[in-house]
């Protein structure tokens, strides 16, 4: 009995470890189209209040405003139609990923995830 329990505890404080490393991972869990033109609002979590740096594609965005769960970005008013990877770099060093697809590309229009669902329009 006294092994049994032993398994149970290191299984629990294994499962703890890995969920708490889990919650601490900052997320990107949208990207849509600003309010201002040639921006972008990328929302997530533990982005921390420090400002970071923003990526799309190979480009550097400039940062309009940096929150916890909200960062909005602007980006070139020529940028061309296409899916780029935007990556968003915290303060902290925290690196989170995401696909986007910006513009009119094949028979989609706007701004989509990385699984392809369309979240914003940019006509």
């Amino acid at each position: 009995m006294q092994i049994r329990s032993w398994s149970v505890l290191a299984i629990g404080a294994v499962v703890c470890f890995i969920i708490e490393a889990h919650a601490s991972a900052t997320i990107i869990t949208s990207v849509e189209e600003g309010k201002a033109k040639d921006t972008l609002l990328i929302r997530g979590a533990l982005f921390g209040q420090d400002s970071g740096e923003v990526f799309l594609g190979t480009s550097e965005l400039s940062i309009l405003s940096w929150k916890r769960r909200k960062v909005t970005v602007a980006h070139s008013a020529d940028l061309k139609a296409g899916t780029y990877l935007l990556l968003l770099n915290t303060a902290a060093g925290q690196l989170a990923l995401m696909d986007v697809t910006l513009g009119s590309v094949g028979d989609a229009l706007g701004v989509s995830d990385r699984v392809g669902r369309r979240v914003a329009s940019t006509s």
